[in-house]
């Protein structure tokens, strides 16, 4: 990133309370929100820059997390206290400080599959996407762009004759058939062009990054890094690619069964 991109992300963390500036300089340090997040467990770093040891439950022996070596007087995991009863070298043996439960770590919601792998899937069952087939659900348009794509392709195709039933990583499901049951020229006339991937970004990016699971701090970012973000993670120029190649084609016959189940994946 270059200086200047980097020094709007952390004024706008600043603005937020997220961060806090120390004196005149560039140092930074976690605001009000930031303290917060950090202590009820959303506060998350990849930069390992500390050492860390294992946390052991005394009733199950099982390792529930990893701290920093520093911090084993007064652990936290997923923002719940627990009571440290035996510190060794290499692992701290500790108890719930909330009635003796585990602690527990929250799921995320982030995009399940990645388009090289739903392509893989879609030619594993006989499929070269991207392409059309009539099923038992409807018309379905295997595209292999996986979770966060076929998501973005789904809201460009939709429209008042073309209801959406089903978006998955790897294939759009429609109602009927608006594709199928068009002429040639009617359903090539249907098919989106690539410029409507940046109008929908416009339209659906703050919905787009609530489905996608970005995260508390992705709406604390500059106005244009929420957008590129949303159109790096849906993959855009790869929905942009498939809309330009033209209406994929219609195949038929084969194993239905079997692509009627990957369709609803």
């Amino acid at each position: 990133w270059p200086l200047s991109r980097l020094a709007d992300l952390l004024h706008q963390a600043c603005d937020d309370r997220w961060l806090l500036r120390v004196g005149d300089g560039p140092t930074c340090v976690l605001g009000e929100r930031g303290e917060a997040a950090w202590h009820r467990g959303e506060g998350h770093t990849n930069l390992g820059l500390r050492r860390t040891i294992a946390v052991v439950d005394s009733v199950t022996g099982q390792t529930v997390g990893q701290v920093a070596q520093n911090s084993v007087g007064s652990v936290s995991l997923d923002g719940r206290g627990r009571r440290v009863l035996l510190t060794d070298t290499d692992r701290v043996v500790t108890e719930s400080g909330q009635g003796g439960g585990l602690a527990t770590f929250g799921g995320g919601s982030a995009p399940a599959m990645h388009a090289a792998l739903a392509r893989a899937l879609l030619f594993r069952v006989g499929l070269k996407p991207p392409c059309r087939a009539r099923l038992a659900g409807g018309e379905t348009i295997f595209h292999g762009l996986g979770t966060a794509g076929g998501l973005l392709l789904a809201k460009v195709i939709q429209g008042p004759k073309r209801k959406v039933r089903h978006a998955g990583p790897l294939a759009v499901v429609l109602d009927a058939a608006p594709y199928a049951d068009a002429t040639d020229s009617q359903a090539a006339q249907r098919w989106p062009v690539p410029a409507r991937v940046q109008v929908v970004l416009d339209l659906h990016h703050a919905g787009l990054a609530r489905k996608l699971g970005l995260g508390a701090l992705h709406g604390s970012l500059p106005e244009a890094e929420q957008r590129r973000a949303v159109q790096d993670h849906c993959g855009a120029s790869l929905v942009e690619a498939c809309l330009a190649a033209g209406l994929p084609p219609l195949v038929e016959g084969g194993e239905c069964a079997l692509w009627d189940a990957a369709a609803w994946t």
